[in-house]
């Protein structure tokens, strides 16, 4: 019979760089539920961050079918929830930091000053932590490592930066702020010394995993084939005090507890911290370090191998179980939690067998016992193997731990674009009297010889007004700690306006501005495409307003067409509010408020879209004095000196037109096998410009129809743009 001992693909060795979950390295057996997607909140909410918090009731459905052999499932729970807690905080560092002015909401946002629920994680920690203490007790009498009783000096460093940053709720001082800064070097260096590799490695003690012998428990597995660490190598048989073990056990809340404070720190001191690369070196580290930990502590598990208890011919081999055993050891066990999904597998065909003395009076005891089918046995084995060490990965807080890694390596990286710079909605208000009112009848101009009656001319009066569109964006302050000023430069149809310059540090005694103070103001002449703007009614500031937002203006029809090259005279004023939401002492979010005019509407009468784009200058990735500016928000701006409104039935013809001119565009297509391409001096525009998009298609389409001539059927028509007659 075929020994399955030697098929492939059953036991893979974890390597650096696979995947936690045993089903994403081993294939689609099994897929754990991903109890860490939550959903964000929106920002402006005050409503705490659920990016990777568990959802309520997650962990007790992790918890069915585990053994708790070392810390309480409670506790453990607990534990499981400070990963997510501090995972959110990161996640808000990278996410949210823009969206709020003042240092104080921002920690609040994200959870990590809350007066009405005092400090759960402080409280989670202690309880925990006499747990902790009586489970390691015996490494208080090991020479050789002292760390289980550092542990004590560690979170009190994490509480002192705690207690800290809740007081600059009330002062920023200078010297406040210094005080802080100390107190994190001391917690920087309490991380550093938890994530050394020297630090996991401890005396294995039995009673920490309340061993009984004859009870099933891994431990007495341990040495077997049947039963190995996850990397492959093999597991040593255990001895009281006498074997080293991979175990972080000890002091592995307290990291979250300390991660969690430096985290908080880092948003109190320098919210701009990825833009000014304030500190941005320790989370590197940390993230490393903490990669380098989980590592290690997935390919410490106790993994068994299912296809080392099919010997040869089927024998079954179970070190648990006796000598003809019901079946094969699968699942895992996690040493640092004491966490256990060891089972025996037993649901497969199998016979038993007396090979040793027979017929006594023992009545035939079976001695030994083997698979009918060994193949399908395996087969089956691994398929329920390989869950229970995915709820074993997921209940230890491996697979969250992975989330919180991540997220410390992603405020590693400067941002993409701006944590700070978010444009805001356009306000149009009126700051002239209204302008002339002057009659303009109108045609369909070159769509005109597709209507029913192309020489119909409609009555239109056209209106001229001077308005200003006001809107604003965030600019980060010159930061207190690295004394960094971003820079910042508002881009208008590619001409550039610049706000303020990217400085780093001064030397010291030199006095410099914690932002810019010098409004700016310029009158600019903007090549850009112009049109027509056509509506069947007037409109006030409250329409244009609307406009601007992209919403449907109520109860009127309005199209720009007729698009063209052409200029806009613009006025552009930009001033500065270094607090605006009314001057706390601790902003680091200050405003560019902007307003662009509309300059003499008479002579510069066409309707244009320009682009706008705010560009920031912060620290690179590389960190030291390399500068990236980056496009940090973009939005489109519509200049509108003039309307022409036109009675309705316009709009019906103009449509009616435009119908008839893509059946002759589809004539031609079918009649010269011919597609209708873009013209070279035609430019696909942004969609979300509907009105441009429309009136950029009828001149494309014109374009193409203009060029064939269908035996005079289809005239090349020379026809002049969009006539307005008079």
């Amino acid at each position: 019979m075929h020994n399955p001992t030697t098929l492939s693909g059953a036991f893979r060795p974890f390597e650096k760089g696979d995947a936690l979950l045993e089903s994403s390295r081993a294939g689609p057996i099994y897929v754990l539920t991903n109890h860490q997607n939550g959903q964000a909140t929106d920002a402006t909410t005050g409503t705490p961050l659920d990016w990777f918090l568990p959802k309520k009731d997650d962990y007790k459905a992790l918890r069915k079918g585990l053994s708790f052999l070392k810390f309480k499932g409670d506790d453990l729970e607990t534990m499981f929830n400070m990963i997510g807690t501090a995972a959110n905080i990161a996640a808000g560092i990278v996410t949210v930091v823009g969206w709020f002015n003042t240092a104080t909401d921002l920690l609040k946002k994200i959870g990590i000053l809350d007066s009405k629920n005092g400090d759960p994680t402080a409280e989670a920690v202690q309880q925990i932590k006499q747990q902790t203490d009586a489970i390691y007790k015996h490494l208080e009498a090991d020479a050789a490592i002292r760390l289980h009783t550092q542990a004590d000096q560690w979170l009190s460093l994490a509480e002192g930066v705690h207690t800290a940053v809740g007081a600059l709720q009330t002062s920023r001082s200078p010297a406040a702020l210094a005080s802080l800064d100390r107190q994190v070097g001391d917690l920087n260096n309490a991380i550093r010394e938890m994530l050394k590799p020297s630090a996991w490695t401890i005396a294995f003690a039995r009673d920490n995993y309340g061993y009984k012998a004859h009870s099933w428990h891994w431990i007495d597995a341990s040495g077997s084939p049947c039963l190995v660490r996850a990397d492959g190598t093999a597991s040593q048989v255990l001895t009281d005090l006498g074997s080293t073990i991979f175990d972080v056990g000890y002091f592995h809340t307290v990291l979250m507890r300390c991660l969690h404070a430096r985290l908080e720190a880092a948003t109190a001191l320098e919210p701009a911290f990825r833009s000014t690369n304030y500190g941005r070196g320790e989370f590197a580290e940390f993230a490393a370090g903490l990669d380098a930990m989980i590592q290690k502590w997935r390919e410490s598990l106790y993994v068994a191998k299912p296809e080392a208890g099919f010997g040869a011919g089927g024998k079954l081999i179970n070190p648990l179980d006796g000598d003809a055993p019901d079946g094969v050891m699968i699942g895992a066990a996690d040493p640092v939690s004491g966490i256990s999904a060891i089972q025996n597998f037993v649901t497969f065909d199998k016979s038993y067998h007396t090979t040793h003395y027979p017929g006594v009076a023992s009545g035939d005891v079976p001695d030994s016992s083997k698979a009918v089918n060994p193949e399908d046995a395996l087969a089956k084995a691994l398929a329920a193997h390989t869950p229970l060490v995915d709820q074993v990965i997921a209940a230890c807080g491996l697979n969250m731990l992975r989330q919180l890694q991540q997220k410390l390596a992603a405020t590693v990286l400067s941002p993409r674009g701006s944590d700070f710079a978010h444009l805001s909605d356009v306000l149009y208000t009126y700051v002239a009297p209204e302008g002339p009112i002057i009659d303009e009848p109108i045609t369909l101009g070159r769509l005109a010889r597709y209507a029913p009656d192309p020489d119909k001319v409609y009555r239109a009066v056209r209106a001229f007004k001077t308005g200003v569109k006001q809107f604003h964006f965030g600019m980060a302050r010159r930061s207190e700690m690295a004394n960094v000023q971003l820079g910042y430069a508002l881009f208008v149809n590619g001409t550039r306006i610049d706000l303020c310059d990217f400085s780093a540090a001064p030397p010291l005694g030199e006095t410099v501005e914690w932002f810019p103070k010098t409004h700016l103001d310029q009158t600019l002449d903007i090549a850009c495409k112009v049109y027509d703007c056509i509506q069947d009614r007037a409109t006030d500031e409250d329409a244009e307003t609307a406009f601007e937002a992209g919403d449907t203006i109520l109860r009127t029809r309005r199209m720009l067409l007729n698009e063209r090259d052409g200029e806009a005279r613009i006025r552009v004023k930009v001033s500065f509010d270094p607090a605006p939401d009314g001057g706390n002492a601790d902003h680091y979010v200050g405003r560019a408020n902007v307003e662009v005019y509309n300059l003499d509407p008479e002579q510069f009468r066409d309707a244009a879209s320009l682009d706008l784009m705010v560009w920031e200058t912060h620290v690179s990735d590389n960190a030291g004095a390399d500068t990236v500016e980056v496009i940090a928000d973009t939005m489109s701006l519509h200049i509108i000196p003039s309307t022409l409104t036109v009675e309705k039935v316009f709009f019906d013809d103009l449509l009616n037109a435009r119908g008839n001119m893509i059946q002759h565009s589809s004539a031609i297509t079918t009649k010269f096998n011919e597609v209708d391409q873009t013209p070279p001096d035609h430019v696909d525009i942004d969609p979300k410009k509907v009105l441009e998009k429309f009136a950029h298609e009828i001149e494309k389409e014109l374009a193409f129809i203009d060029r064939f001539d269908a035996g005079g059927s289809l005239l090349k028509v020379n026809a002049p743009e969009f006539e307005t007659p008079g």
